[in-house]
Parts: C-alpha cells; structure tokens; sequence
C-alpha cells in the first residue's frame, strides 16, 4: 500500500499525514476509493494519507465553508467526500431527464384527443387542429419538441406561458383547457376558433386597409384584451397582426403568449418581440417596463389596419431598428385626424409620454358617440 501514497501527498502536499489509517475509518475508505483497493487490505497497515477535515472545526458545515471559500481544497476531492459519506451514493454522469415534474399545470393525456393537420407553426411549436376523443369538440393543440426547448430558460418560458393562460378568462382572449405533459413533448388545449388571422384579413381588403368605424370596433377589442392583462400585471410582449384571431361574427381572440411575462411593475431587459412592432427601447436593448412597449405595438396595429403600411419599414430589421430609434414617421393622409392624433400618442419615443390601455379606451377617437350626446 505504501506503494500509492505517494501519488496522494504529491497531489496534496498540505495535508500529510502518517497517522495510522485502521484507527480512522473516515481514511480508511477514502484511502479505498481513491487508490481502488479492497477495504479488507487496508486495514492495520500504515501510510501517508490525506485528511481533509485537518484544521476544521467539528460544527462547521462543510457546505458553507464551501460558499464562503474558506477552504483551498480542491471542489472534486469535497464532492467526492461528500459522496463517501452519504447513504445513497449520487450519480454524477447521468443527464437530466428533459421531462417536466408533475404539478398542478398538467393534466390529462394525449389519448384523450386526435391530433390533426398544421394550422399554425413558430420557432419552437406547431398547432394543430384537433378533437376531444370524448366529447368530440374540436381544440387547437400547440406542441412543444423538448429537444427544441432542452435550454432551462426555454422550458422556464414554455411553463410560465401555461401559468399565465391559466390566469385569463377574457371573451377576447384564447382560452386553455389544460396542458399536458408527455415523454417527448409538452402539448398546450387551447378553444379552437373556426376563422382568420387579421393578418390575412387585411390582405384580403383593397389596399390592404380596414374601413375607420370597422377597425374601431375590432380595435377596441383588443385593447380591452390588453388592458384586462395589464390590469392583471401580464405583459404579451408580441402584440401584431399575426397573433389576433378573427372569428365569423368580427369577434377577435389575441393568442401566443409565448414571449408574456408578469413583471409589470419592475423594468425588465429581454431583446424579444417581432421588429416591426417592438419600442425603441426594446430596440436599444435599454431595461424597460413592459406596458408602454405593448402600448407602442398597438400603436403599430392601428396605423397598419388604417394606412395598410408600416410606419417604419425598411429591407432589413436593421434598417428598421434605425428608423425605430429615430423614431420619426409619416401618417398618410387616407387616416382620419382623431385617428392620427391617437396613433401619435401611442408612438411616442418616449415611454413615459404613451397612455395606458384604459387611457386609449377613453380616446375621443375611441368613443366617436360621445360627441354627439
């Protein structure tokens, strides 16, 4: 045995030792791990070892010591140790499983539906439209690949996604009925609305544009949809055409609250959004609060339902970045004055300048009746 020691007082020169090791059965096993010998051949014999604990305190937590640095032994020697010592050894080399825990945002099973063909896809998600095997009402189901989202900040926002959901209940918001948690996937049950994005509406209209007292009343429906969000500390953060849905009857469901947050009253610093839609500030990569940026995206929304244009554009997002910040645009003439003015107010470089969403409800050009009473 005298034979390995060596190579322990080479590697830990401070902490020699010639103690007999049958009298420390703390040194005897690390003595067995670290050289690979059977425990049986260790005992009463004597050697130079390492003891780790020399010059600590008995009370002394050794996981504190750790965070306070207040030791120089090497961090894999203390993990081993801590190993040693414990009842059920850890496993070190095995992965994280990428399933989520079970809690109480999950429920259900897949087979409890039919999944049918791509109405939608993102970056990270496709939705599908499908069935209750039980009911047969139809659902729209939003899938997550876990390989897509294995980064912990990507699954942190795939759950927080499900929690705010869960919070809503607003006539002119998608509703969820419950999300579920599979080996390979993570699947979002949201109502099913048989119509349009306004995105494609609007590329059905001639020039692109939406008749004045039309976009109002579609409008005012989702800034009610914001305002309750806002009212509830629940920013969206991708307020555009692409993410409002429009049924039959004109009614509007503002979906995808993949990018949503509930830090309402803090300033936040998170480069996301689509960049035609996204504040100054989001652009300048500058901490800010949440409600002024929706504010300004639907500032965009009006002016794009009412001109058919953009009010930056450019042939790149970097072009458009620099037209952001600059923040100046042209209205054309086709936008009525009152709609101008509130349009104005809404995209205003300076965030603290913008109304909130229940200042824009409010808005002479918002309630046009008022005048005539």
């Amino acid at each position: 045995m005298s034979s390995k020691s060596p190579l322990i007082v080479q590697r830990y020169p401070r902490r020699l030792n010639t103690t007999p090791t049958a009298k420390n059965t703390f040194t005897n096993n690390l003595l067995a791990f670290r050289t690979k010998t059977p425990l049986s051949n260790i005992k009463n014999t004597e050697t130079a070892y390492i003891n780790p604990l020399t010059n600590y305190k008995a009370e002394a937590p050794i996981v504190n010591r750790l965070k306070r640095n207040a030791s120089n032994l090497p961090t894999k020697l203390t993990e081993k140790k801590i190993i040693m010592r414990s009842k059920t050894p850890m496993v070190l080399t095995s992965p994280r499983p990428l399933t989520e825990e079970k809690d109480s945002i999950y429920s259900g099973s897949t087979s409890d539906y039919t999944i049918g063909s791509i109405i939608g896809c993102g970056s990270y998600a496709v939705v599908r439209d499908s069935y209750s095997n039980l009911t047969k009402n139809r659902f729209a189901v939003k899938t997550y690949e876990k390989t897509k989202i294995s980064d912990p900040q990507k699954r942190k926002n795939v759950r927080n996604e499900i929690k705010i959901m869960q919070n809503l209940k607003h006539p002119n918001i998608i509703g969820i009925k419950e999300a579920i948690d599979s080996p390979k996937h993570i699947h979002i049950v949201m109502e099913h609305i048989d119509g349009l994005s306004l995105h494609s509406y609007i590329k059905r209209k001639t020039n692109r544009q939406i008749p004045e007292d039309e976009a109002r009343q579609l409008f005012t429906q989702v800034v009610r949809a914001v305002n309750y969000c806002h009212n509830l500390k629940i920013i969206h953060r991708d307020i555009k055409l692409e993410n409002i849905l429009l049924d039959g009857a004109k009614s509007i469901k503002l979906i995808d609250f993949g990018f949503s947050t509930n830090v309402f009253d803090e300033k936040i610093k998170m480069f996301c959004g689509t960049p035609s839609y996204m504040a100054p500030e989001i652009v300048s990569k500058r901490e800010y609060f949440g409600g002024p940026a929706d504010v300004w995206a639907l500032g965009v929304l009006l002016f794009v339902m009412l001109s058919g244009v953009f009010p930056f554009a450019g042939n790149s997002d970097r072009e458009v970045y620099r037209k952001i910040l600059i923040g100046s645009f042209e209205i054309p003439t086709v936008v009525a004055p009152q709609a101008r003015l509130l349009i104005k107010r809404m995209i205003q470089i300076d965030p603290y300048k913008r109304p909130t969403c229940q200042q824009i409800l409010e808005d002479p050009w918002m309630n046009p009746n008022k005048e005539n009473l």
